[in-house]
């Protein structure tokens, strides 16, 4: 529930910061998507004392239009993290 309240918070200014950059709704939705899987999967190492939840999102969202944008290779852009990132989770009740 706690990230539910996260997203809606946030959800608008990380996509307004996106579209700054990216023209194509589409892609803004998938890079914010992956802005949001990126900070769910490293949520245990937020120091709020560090920065505010908006500067985390702001920073992670330009880092990931970086990584696309210089040209990193295929298998470490951010498409293929966060392709690897959906392919490790696992559907909520599902016990192994």
């Amino acid at each position: 529930m706690a990230f539910d309240a996260f997203y809606r918070r946030h959800i608008e200014a990380v996509t307004r910061f996106l579209s700054r950059w990216v023209d194509d709704p589409h892609t803004v939705a998938d890079l914010a998507a992956d802005v949001f899987l990126a900070v769910f999967d490293s949520a245990h190492t937020y120091r709020p004392g560090k920065g505010s939840e908006i500067a985390l999102l702001y920073g992670v969202a330009r880092n990931t239009l970086a990584a696309g944008a210089a040209g990193v290779p295929a298998h470490t852009s951010w498409e293929w993290a966060a392709s690897a990132r959906r392919r490790r989770r696992v559907p909520v009740g599902r016990a192994d």
